[in-house]
């Protein structure tokens, strides 16, 4: 597996390329930004957080498309749940349940609409994210940016791939990475994720 992003999102058919390299066997393309939660309700409707009027929780999110995206995620229970994704729907990792105290059949309502928890995922498979939803659903949550792209492909072949994505997105430096390199396969893969300074502070 191969990790590329660049700061501040990929460049313009990045992704594209990538998808059509002869060295890729296959590819999940991540989008992510921030979302603003508004409210939440457990699956009872009962209200677990209200942001005061004019305010909201900030919420790290990443968007996927489920069948390509479930493919990279090595725990088999998160794979199901991740692959049975549908739009209207989200995906809490456990760290960002345990901040949000709520589970499945909770509702979250952020700025552009609700969606549903359909399931906790560990926080390697939610990509360190707080909150993953449908890629369907990125624009209206305003979390379209592609923000790395993983892919299987061919280790022999490593050399010539990475010289097509460094040169597409020249000057931007294109940061590589496998599994060996990080433990997280996300953008910004140095940093702290937000939701981990959430959780200690």
């Amino acid at each position: 597996i191969l990790l590329a992003w660049t700061s501040g999102g990929l460049p313009p058919g990045f992704s594209a390329l990538a998808a059509g390299r002869p060295e890729v066997e296959r590819l999940a393309v991540v989008r992510g930004g921030q979302a603003d939660l508004l409210a939440s309700r457990a699956a009872d409707g009962t209200s677990v957080d209200a942001a005061p009027s004019g305010w909201a929780f900030p919420l790290d999110v990443v968007a996927v498309a489920p069948a390509d995206y479930a493919g990279f995620t090595v725990d088999r229970g998160d794979r199901a749940l991740i692959a049975a994704l549908q739009p209207g729907q989200a995906l809490l990792t456990a760290a960002s349940a345990e901040l949000r105290r709520i589970g499945v059949g909770g509702t979250l309502e952020l700025r552009g609409g609700a969606v549903v928890v359909a399931g906790v995922v560990g926080d390697a498979s939610g990509a360190e994210s707080e909150l993953v939803i449908h890629v369907d659903d990125a624009e209206r949550f305003g979390v379209g940016t592609e923000r790395f792209v993983l892919m299987v492909h061919d280790p022999a072949r490593r050399a010539e791939l990475d010289r097509a994505l460094v040169d597409h997105a020249a000057p931007a430096p294109v940061h590589l990475r496998t599994p060996a390199d990080t433990a997280r396969l996300r953008h910004g893969d140095s940093v702290v994720p937000v939701v981990q300074v959430k959780r200690t502070f």
